[in-house]
């Protein structure tokens, strides 16, 4: 275990009520919380003279076999002695998920927007009845805003997506690179 890293998440978690820390060391919710952290709470608590209560039934859901890998390099990473000089590996990390947050919400926001633009939804926002004999135009002005949508979804989507993927790469090669010297 990495003594840096595993002091940052005692630093972290120090902070909270014992209140709030009991609740996590009873729920014992493995996918929310590392191993670390709950050494790092079970010391706390001791620090703080409260009696450690049972813990719920080990708590952990792996969703397919490549997050399990990628979570196993990550701990790998982490655990590592050799840090990196030029960058922090856990901002890394975090900087990764949130690219992947930022993706994920700029699908539901483009796809919001491309429905509330289009002409009909426009229309019925307005109170304005659709004539019979131009619903083919908004059929046709419909299709091009969704088509656009779904264009911008993409253009913002697959590159944040790469960017996500890029950064991990560019993590592992430099990792892979200390391990070989």
């Amino acid at each position: 275990m990495n003594k840096d890293l595993f002091e940052q998440i005692y630093a972290n978690l120090n902070i909270k009520e014992t209140e709030d820390l009991l609740e996590i060391w009873q729920t014992n919710n493995h996918n929310e919380w590392s191993g670390d952290a709950f050494t790092a709470i079970r010391k706390i608590l001791v620090e703080r003279g409260v009696e450690i209560p049972e813990q719920r039934d080990f708590v952990t859901v792996v969703d397919n076999a490549a997050d399990e890998k990628l979570e196993d390099w990550e701990a790998t990473l982490l655990d590592n002695e050799d840090q990196p000089e030029l960058y922090d590996t856990l901002d890394v990390l975090s900087i990764r998920d949130n690219i992947n947050v930022l993706a994920k919400a700029s699908v539901i926001v483009y796809g919001l927007v491309g429905l509330v633009s289009t002409p009909i939804a426009s229309f019925a926002m307005m109170g304005i009845p659709i004539e019979l004999n131009s619903f083919v135009q908004f059929g046709y002005e419909t299709f091009i805003t969704l088509v656009n949508t779904g264009i911008r979804i993409g253009l913002t989507y697959f590159p944040l997506k790469a960017l996500s993927h890029i950064l991990i790469i560019l993590v592992e090669i430099e990792f892979n690179s200390r391990k070989r010297v």
